[in-house]
């Protein structure tokens, strides 16, 4: 059976506007053309369809789509240049995916926070501006004269050790 771009559009979902797209590009160098130059898609051309379709979605470069195909089209010569290409993609791929579970995550304890907020009512965490939030992001600093105890504190603490160590020292001197 052949299909016109729009009955493609129909049956795959991929807009006739992508499609073109694609094909302006080279993609479906394969698609049978009528006399007035009308592509025409067959059953198995709408395989490749979903297939562009497919590698596009893992962030394929359209120009690496068409380098793809061409070498199908070379035949078995080019396969195991075709599997390295299509192992890097899904490298690509489970990165995207993991990168994505871990986004997942993050809003899911964004929108956890949300309900607790929801629930108790007039308390927003997330609201940079908010009473809440400001009280949960304050530092208390010590003052000045906190700090001056703390350096005395220090240095007094520091001339006891000299101290002790100079008593030792002596001690271990005269029993030798």
């Amino acid at each position: 059976m052949a299909y016109t771009i729009k009955e493609v559009e129909e049956k795959t979902g991929i807009s006739c506007f992508t499609l073109r797209f694609w094909a302006t590009k080279g993609v479906f160098a394969f698609v049978e053309r009528d006399k007035n130059g009308v592509k025409y898609f067959s059953d198995k051309d709408l395989e490749w369809v979903r297939w562009v379709d497919w590698l596009r979605k893992t962030g394929m470069p359209i120009k690496d789509i068409v380098a793809y195909i061409h070498a199908c089209h070379q035949g078995l010569d080019t396969m195991p240049m075709r599997k390295k290409m299509l192992d890097k993609q899904y490298e690509m791929l489970m990165q995207n995916i993991a990168d994505l579970q871990n986004i997942a995550q993050h809003l899911e304890k964004k929108i956890g926070i949300y309900a607790d907020s929801i629930a108790q009512q007039g308390k927003d965490l997330l609201n940079p501006k908010s009473n809440q939030y400001l009280s949960c992001k304050t530092v208390k600093r010590k003052s000045p004269k906190k700090i001056a105890e703390a350096t005395a504190n220090i240095a007094e603490t520091t001339k006891k050790i000299a101290q002790i160590a100079s008593k030792t020292d002596n001690a271990s001197k005269t029993t030798a």
